[in-house]
């Protein structure tokens, strides 16, 4: 042991030795820094004497000359052997330095002990910030499953309400969902790849989409409601939501789209609005056969009739009670040139009411068509 000594003297670590009453005898440098005590002042004292506030060093001393055998423990998170107390801004945010000390007899000198104090605080720290990282990243963890279950949650319930598809930058479809499919009645590999100008139904200016794709070119949500043309043919109506996702850039990177089928409810205003403007064009009717003159009763109740169905073709006629033929006095160019005239009304007679007007008769259709 006292061939190491002058080594152990070397290294960055405290180093003291104590003879059998416990008296120091070696005090290094690396103590009189960390305790800010010279040897001078410690060096005859009894080590109790020195650290009165560690009841358990008479214990300890005594424990390792009974053994005979080296002895190695920390000294960590508040049980210190020989407490150093560290700056109050030091780094770590211990107070006091965390320890690893090693006692041991010393064969030559019987009674003596040596005790090596080396500074575990960096590795304390380390190994604490390792288990709070490590703590960290678990509730990290946790948090990313439970937001990737809520993720998924929401985009079950979103699937079972809403029509949604996903497009990249340049308008090509990159995700649809089943409901899409179902309205669209395409399947989902004829619509990925594509754009959703399969589905224009030519009922919007091109201003429409422009106005659209200026928006969303932006960064901007657009709302509006879409009416598209499914593979068969058929209409469907769709009140829609463009979300652009931007890039690092701020340029979209991809635009989601929400769709709501509101086929029916549009159809349902649509019969609505036929039913107030059939009620309109009736009083209309109405005041003009109350108002106009003989002469031109006829020609007026068709005028207005072709003004409100902005139609170029009508005529205006009435069933004659003598012998229930249909008269049509006044009607349109091209209606004239679909009929047979003999004189300035067109009679359609019981027996003949054949052809388009004739079987508006009897189909109980109004008398003006669209």
């Amino acid at each position: 042991m006292l061939n190491a000594l002058p080594i152990l003297k070397t290294l960055p670590c405290g180093l003291l030795e104590v003879d059998a009453d416990n008296r120091v005898v070696l005090w290094n440098q690396w103590l009189e820094r960390w305790t800010q005590q010279p040897a001078a002042s410690v060096l005859g004292r009894r080590l109790e004497e020195i650290f009165p506030e560690e009841p358990r060093l008479g214990p300890l001393l005594a424990a390792a000359r009974a053994s005979g055998q080296p002895r190695v423990f920390s000294q960590v998170f508040h049980k210190y052997l020989i407490p150093v107390v560290l700056p109050p801004n030091h780094l770590s945010g211990f107070t006091r330095m965390q320890q690893e000390c090693h006692l041991a007899p010393i064969e030559t000198r019987p009674g003596h002990l040596a005790l090596t104090i080396f500074d575990v605080t960096p590795h304390v720290v380390g190994h604490q910030r390792a288990l709070e990282l490590n703590a960290e990243l678990g509730n990290a963890r946790d948090r990313a499953e439970q937001a990737l279950c809520a993720l998924s949650d929401q985009k079950f319930a979103l699937d079972q309400h809403s029509i949604v598809a996903v497009t990249d930058p340049q308008g090509r479809i990159t995700y649809v969902n089943d409901r899409f499919c179902a309205i669209s009645k395409y399947s989902r590999e004829e619509l990925l790849g594509q754009d959703h100008r399969l589905l224009n139904s030519r009922y919007h200016p091109r201003e429409f989409f422009r106005q659209m794709w200026a928006t969303i070119g932006q960064g901007g949500v657009w709302r509006g409601e879409i009416r598209n043309r499914a593979k068969d043919g058929s209409l469907y109506w769709v009140d829609t939501t463009i979300v652009p996702f931007l890039d690092a850039t701020g340029k979209p990177a991809q635009y989601i789209a929400i769709r709501t089928d509101i086929t029916e409810h549009k159809r349902a205003l649509e019969q609505l609005e036929q039913g107030a403007r059939r009620v309109q064009l009736e009083n209309r009717i109405r005041e003009i056969l109350l108002n106009s003159t003989g002469d031109t009763l006829y020609a007026d109740v068709l005028d207005e009739v072709r003004r409100f169905f902005n139609s170029p073709f009508g005529f205006f006629g009435y069933v004659r009670a003598e012998d229930g033929a249909l008269v049509c006095p006044s009607l349109t160019r091209d209606v004239w040139s679909q009929c047979a005239v003999a004189d300035k009304s067109i009679v359609f007679p019981r027996a003949g009411w054949t052809g388009l007007w004739g079987q508006i008769l009897l189909e109980r259709r109004p008398l003006f068509k669209n």
